[in-house]
């Protein structure tokens, strides 16, 4: 009896196609390198379209028979995934023991769906292929497709440290802390914007550990003040690691937001 071997199937060309493919290379190039450098709404958007476009391609290289139904399925569970209605099961899969998985509920994002037309288009009309390896390819894109719904353990926080200096103070000795060394090592600052009278700005303080293969928190703060006093207001942290790092998530909430709390004193508050 003849086995079925979905590599050996025509229906798995749709991956050698170009259009395919660069969708896989712009969804890999956005999520691994350009959020990292500038992580806007631009960049979030980008991962939006690309992984809808390869999406439904993807699952129909081996489920053909889904032709009918995966392009409108693929925008129910989109719109569902981008809705507050997926936070039950994001929080219930955060649960476990695997990687942590987020989105930002922004229906802006639904814009995205307008990409998959083309996609549907492409699969019926396109025939052109590239000489690459198929099951290389599918590797790849199954990395790709979770790899982009990946997400930081975010810890809430709502802490805010006033200090007897002027917001000007303040700002410059955060925005020239690479030059004064005033951190330390291993800390970088990032999104800092000109200097205001009448807005407040931002900061995003990186704290990373060298010896925990990239471990690191990222503090998103306001800042704020006048001529006299200035605040810093911290709202979140994020928690990026490749196993073990600075916390044990088995523990309880309250815990880690101490600890999450203690390591910005220590490295960031009590240094200002």
């Amino acid at each position: 009896m003849a086995i079925f071997n979905p590599m050996k199937s025509h229906h798995i060309n749709i991956l050698k196609n170009p259009f395919f493919l660069f969708s896989l290379f712009l969804l890999l190039l956005n999520d691994h390198v350009l959020k990292g450098i500038f992580n806007n709404a631009l960049t979030g958007k980008i991962s939006d379209f690309a992984g809808l476009f390869m999406f439904p391609l993807f699952i129909l290289a081996f489920l053909p028979k889904t032709k009918k139904y995966i392009f409108p399925l693929t925008a129910v569970l989109f719109t569902l995934w981008k809705s507050e209605l997926s936070e039950n099961f994001i929080q219930w899969w955060n649960s476990t023991p695997l990687f942590n998985i987020g989105r930002v509920v922004d229906y802006t994002d639904l814009l995205a769906l307008s990409i998959l037309p083309l996609s549907s288009y492409i699969y019926s009309n396109t025939s052109h292929t590239l000489k690459v390896s198929p099951s290389f390819i599918a590797l790849i894109s199954l990395f790709g497709i979770c790899a982009t719904s990946y997400s930081d353990y975010t810890i809430p926080l709502d802490n805010t440290y006033t200090f007897q200096k002027s917001k000007e103070t303040l700002f410059n000795q955060i925005n020239n802390s690479d030059s004064t060394g005033i951190f330390g090592e291993n800390i970088i600052i990032y999104d800092s914007l000109e200097l205001s009278k009448d807005t407040t700005f931002n900061f995003s303080f990186e704290v990373s550990d060298a010896g925990t293969c990239s471990d690191y928190l990222t503090y998103e703060t306001n800042v704020y003040g006048d001529s006299n006093t200035a605040t810093i207001h911290v709202i979140a942290a994020r928690h990026g690691h490749c196993g073990g790092g600075y916390f044990d998530r088995n523990k309880e909430d309250n815990t880690i937001t101490g600890e999450a709390i203690d390591i910005f004193n220590k490295r960031i508050a009590n240094k200002l």
